[in-house]
Order: structure tokens, then sequence, then C-alpha cells
């Protein structure tokens, strides 16, 4: 099978899954994320 596919198989596997790992990591990107988003906004408005 094509590497992509499999990749985007397992990806989807994962998620179905409700694999906690992954959440969690997903939560600690969307964290970084909106502080990140936070702080330039305060660089930008001071």
């Amino acid at each position: 099978m094509n590497p992509f596919v499999e990749s985007v198989a397992s990806a989807a596997q994962l998620v179905a899954g409700g694999d906690p790992q992954l959440f969690h990591i997903v939560g600690l990107s969307l964290g970084v994320s909106a502080l990140a988003c936070v702080i330039a906004t305060a660089m930008g408005l001071f």
C-alpha cells in the first residue's frame, strides 16, 4: 500500500480510537498556540 495512504489510515485509527496520548499532544499544541497568540496580541497593542 502507498505510504501516504497508510499514514492517513493510521492517523484516522488513532483519532477514531480516542488515543489519550494523541489528545494530550493536540491539547498541548493548542495551548502553546493560544499563548503565542495572546503574547503577539499584547505586543501589538502596546
